[in-house]
């Protein structure tokens, strides 16, 4: 199940830490930081920054056409126009950096920073299905009609949906129109698409893949 932490750093806390402290300062023992080290809740989502993943290609235009980075560093690597692939050098340079980092340490909203620019999509880990795009259109032709179906399915529980999927189906499920429902199917879809991926078995990630793709 994914752990709303991992989605807003504001709400990581210092609950049950322990460790000695000297002179005001917290000395972290390694037990204690490794759960709050950024790569460990970025879990497998986080890019190799040794290797050449090609992915970082798409991150580095991402930075570019990104509006006023709330980290310093990363706002001076934006700013770098050449020599050619310095700036994406860069920015994996300042990844890695950010993985070896405390999350609790952080920065208000660079945590979703390292997440929007050091990190797989869900979208990008999702193999040997197509993704449902198109207008909703009325009728069972609706490329969005078989995934509502599933979806509003008396077998689904719903305590195994995630954020908007459970809101729609809650919601237009037995009232509204099949537009409306196919609708708000893929708003949620489109929106969580985006979000980091954590691992295979992560209840979001099931969710984008069970109702967001078909098998062909």
């Amino acid at each position: 199940m994914i752990d709303p932490t991992k989605l807003a750093a504001g709400t990581l806390g210092l609950a049950g830490v322990s460790g000695a402290t000297y002179f005001g300062i917290k000395e972290f023992t390694k037990e204690d930081l490794t759960p709050h080290l950024v790569s460990t809740k970025l879990e497998k989502g986080v890019l190799d920054t040794k290797g050449n993943d090609s992915l970082w290609t798409s991150r580095d235009t991402e930075l570019g056409n990104h509006t006023n980075p709330i980290d310093p560093d990363l706002s001076s690597i934006k700013a770098i126009t050449s020599p050619s692939g310095e700036r994406k050098k860069r920015l994996i340079g300042w990844c890695e950096q950010k993985y070896k980092e405390d999350s609790r340490a952080l920065k208000s909203g660079v945590f979703e920073e390292v997440q929007k620019f050091c990190t797989r999509k869900i979208s990008e880990q999702i193999q040997g299905k197509t993704a449902i795009t198109g207008e909703v259109t009325s009728g069972s032709s609706s490329k969005w009609n078989t995934s509502w179906t599933s979806l509003k399915g008396e077998s689904v529980k719903e305590d195994t949906l995630f954020g908007d999927f459970k809101t729609a189906r809650t919601t237009h499920k037995s009232k509204g129109t099949e537009t409306e429902g196919e609708t708000a199917l893929k708003t949620a879809c489109e929106k969580y698409k985006k979000f980091p991926y954590l691992n295979e078995n992560d209840m979001l990630f099931k969710n984008v893949s069970d109702y967001c793709y078909s098998a062909s």
